[in-house]
């Protein structure tokens, strides 16, 4: 058995049955519940997202659980695509779509901004998570304006770490689907 040690205010309460493998998600998962508490998503909307890594995974599986019908991926990795697709992506792209159908797009990958701009419909949304501090983008500051888009920019998890925790104590968002391995505390610097 390993042991981390952490101040009680970086704690939080969980459901003993919750399995460590299942709680290991919150973290990350905090990150997307707290960005798309920044917008507006409603059962119904189209949703696109950018990059299929483990961010995109997980909003794959918070927008599905928010009721939302149809949700892209954009991912240039075919076992990511397929992955996302079993999480319940109901398109898989492997370069930006054409057309600007989308709802809420988020950029997970943190360089996709003019790519989520032309996909997002008219007074649509774009959603930023991904970060990388070199990227530099050209953006079309006419298209977003006449387009009336809403352009959010998410960080980190904020204070969702217990709406979090109850979702998966609720079974709202299973992340199963997204364990590749199963290593112990003592492997991980290996």
């Amino acid at each position: 058995t390993s042991w981390c040690l952490a101040p009680a205010s970086n704690a939080y309460r969980a459901n003993p049955s919750l399995a460590p493998e299942i709680l290991v998600f919150t973290e990350p998962l905090s990150c997307v519940v707290n960005a798309l508490g920044k917008v507006r998503i409603a059962a119904g909307d189209r949703a696109l997202v950018f990059g299929a890594g483990p961010m995109g995974q997980l909003f794959v599986l918070a927008l599905r659980a928010a009721g939302v019908r149809e949700i892209g991926i954009v991912e240039p990795s075919p076992v990511r695509r397929a992955m996302a697709q079993k999480s319940g992506a109901t398109e898989a792209f492997d370069a930006g779509p054409d057309e600007p159908r989308w709802d809420l797009v988020v950029d997970a990958v943190g360089r996709c901004l003019p790519n989520a701009v032309r996909a997002a419909r008219t007074g649509g949304q774009v959603l930023l998570l991904g970060m990388l501090e070199d990227a530099r983008v050209e953006l079309p500051q006419y298209d977003i304006t006449r387009r009336e888009l809403t352009i959010t920019g998410s960080f980190i998890a904020g204070n969702s770490f217990p709406r979090t925790v109850r979702l998966l104590e609720q079974g709202g968002l299973d992340p199963t689907g997204l364990i590749t391995h199963r290593i112990r505390v003592s492997e991980l610097p290996a």
